[in-house]
C-alpha cells in the first residue's frame, strides 16, 4: 500500500506545481512588490491566528517555525494537503465590489529521519498577485480621453526543505532551504473608446532565488505543564528576475514590440524578519499560543514615489482545546476547537495611511476514526485597508481545508 501512497504523493506535487501559482489574492494591495506576502502554516495554525513559533509539529506539520519538525513521532510519516478560498468584498467612498478566490494552497511531508533529526518538504505559495485597477487619462497634445486598465496576477511559489536537529531533550535547532520561483504578470491595457481595447502591453516577470530562515525551540517542563520558547530568523534577500514584454496592437492584431529576457528594472527583495514565540500546553488537551514577528522593510524602496515602506509588526495569539483527546470514544470530545486573531501592521505607508490588517479565527480539528489523522477547518474574518483619502478597504472570509494524513510507516515487526 506504501506505494501507492507514494504515487498519489507524487502526483499532488505535480498538479500542485501547476495549481499553486495561481491567484491566491483579489488584492489591490498585491500590485507593489512580490504581491501580497501568503502566511506559513497549515490549516491548525490558521485557526490559531496564524501562530506557530512556539508550537511543535505533531498532530500536524509546522513550517512557520523549522525547529518544530523534532516534534514528530519517530513512527509517523505526515502528509498535508490543504485548499484555501476567500470571498472578498472591496469598498472605497463611492462604490463596492465583491470577489471569491480559491485554490489548493499547499503540500508537504514530514518525517524523523533519526532520534535526533526531523525532516520536512514541501510547496506552498510565497507570495501572490491579483489586481486590477482602471484609470481615465487626458492626451497631453489635444486632450484626448483614453482608459488604462492594468491588470496583475501570478505568484511566487516556495519550493523547500526543512530539517530540525535536537541538540538535547529539550533543545532543537532548525533550517528551512527554499527555492523560490514564479511569475508575475502585469498588463496595460489601453482603450481609446467603448468598443474594445486598443493596446495591450505586457510583462511576464520571472523571479527566482534561494532563500534560508532558521528557528529554534526551548522546551521547559513544569509539573503538568510545558513551555516551549521559540524563535526564527530570515536573512534580507534579493532575487534575481527577467522579463518577457510585448506591445500588442488588438485592432490590427499584430505584435509591435517582443523582447525575451530582458534585464528587469524591478527589485524583488525579501525583508530580514525576526521572530519570538511562546506556547504553554498539558498534552494534547489545552494549548496557549503567542508570536509576534517583524520584518524590516523599512530597508526596502519602491519606485512609486506615492508609496513609502516601513517597518512591519505582526502579533497573534491561538488557543486549542480538546475534552478528551483524539483517543476518545466519544465523537465531539474528541475534536480539537481552536481560536485565535491577529494585527498586523503593514509594510505598506500611500499618502501618509498605513495599510494595516487584523482577523479573528476559529476552527475545528476532527480525528479520522481506526486512523491517526486529522482533517482540519479554519475560518478567518477579517478587515485590510482603509478608506480614508479615497484608499480601499477589504473585507474578507475565508476558508482553509486541510488534511493532516498520518501513517505508521517505521514500525519493525517481531515475530516469535
Amino acid at each position: 500500500m506504501k506505494i501507492y501512497k507514494i504515487l498519489l504523493i507524487l502526483f499532488v506535487v505535480i498538479i500542485q506545481n501547476e495549481a499553486i501559482s495561481q491567484n491566491l489574492t483579489s488584492s489591490p494591495y498585491s500590485v507593489f512588490g512580490l504581491g501580497e506576502i501568503q502566511s506559513k502554516g497549515t490549516g491548525w495554525n490558521a485557526a490559531m491566528g496564524g501562530t506557530g513559533i512556539g508550537l511543535k509539529s505533531g498532530l500536524g506539520l509546522n513550517n512557520i517555525n523549522p525547529a518544530s519538525y523534532s516534534g514528530i513521532d519517530s513512527l509517523f510519516f505526515i502528509y498535508e494537503i490543504g485548499v484555501s478560498g476567500e470571498f472578498s468584498s472591496y469598498s472605497t467612498e463611492y462604490d463596492n465590489q465583491s470577489i471569491i478566490t480559491s485554490n489548493l494552497s499547499s503540500f508537504a511531508i514530514g518525517f524523523q529521519a533519526k532520534k535526533w533529526w526531523g525532516v520536512s518538504l514541501g510547496l506552498t505559495p510565497f507570495s501572490s498577485v491579483g489586481y486590477q485597477i482602471s484609470t481615465t487619462n487626458n492626451m497631453d497634445l489635444d486632450n484626448t480621453t483614453y482608459q488604462n486598465t492594468y491588470v496583475g496576477s501570478g505568484g511566487i511559489n516556495q519550493l523547500y526543505m526543512g530539517n530540525s536537529f535536537r541538540l538535547t531533550d529539550n533543545i532543537s535547532l532548525g533550517v528551512n532551504l527554499s527555492y523560490l520561483f514564479g511569475t508575475l504578470d502585469e498588463d496595460e491595457e489601453i482603450a481609446f473608446d467603448s468598443d474594445g481595447i486598443d493596446y495591450t502591453i505586457s510583462n511576464q516577470n520571472h523571479v527566482k532565488g534561494l532563500y534560508l530562515d532558521y528557528g529554534l525551540q526551548v522546551d521547559l517542563p513544569i509539573n503538568k505543564y510545558t513551555w516551549t520558547l521559540g524563535a526564527v530568523y530570515g536573512h534580507k534577500r534579493y532575487l534575481s528576475s527577467s522579463t518577457d514584454r510585448t506591445i500588442y496592437d488588438n485592432y490590427n492584431e499584430v505584435f509591435l514590440y517582443e523582447e525575451e529576457n530582458e534585464e528587469s528594472n524591478e527589485n524583488y527583495i525579501i525583508p530580514r524578519k525576526i521572530g519570538l514565540g511562546a506556547s504553554l500546553s498539558n498534552n494534547e488537551s489545552l494549548v496557549v499560543a503567542f508570536d509576534y514577528t517583524f520584518n524590516q522593510w523599512s530597508e526596502i524602496e519602491f519606485a512609486n514615489s506615492d508609496l513609502k515602506t516601513k517597518d512591519s509588526h505582526r502579533f497573534s495569539v491561538g488557543l486549542e482545546f480538546s475534552p478528551e483527546g483524539r483517543n476518545s470514544n466519544k465523537t465531539l470530545k474528541s475534536w480539537y476547537y481552536r481560536f485565535g486573531g491577529y494585527y498586523n501592521s503593514s509594510y505598506l505607508k500611500i499618502d501618509n495611511n498605513s495599510i494595516n490588517s487584523m482577523a479573528l479565527s476559529f476552527g475545528l480539528g476532527i480525528p479520522v476514526k481506526r486512523n491517526l489523522s486529522m482533517f482540519n477547518i479554519a475560518f478567518e474574518i477579517g478587515k485590510n485597508g482603509t478608506l480614508n483619502n479615497g484608499l480601499i478597504q477589504e473585507n474578507f472570509y475565508s476558508l482553509n481545508l486541510n488534511f493532516s494524513l498520518q501513517d505508521i510507516w517505521f514500525l519493525k515487526r517481531k515475530f516469535d
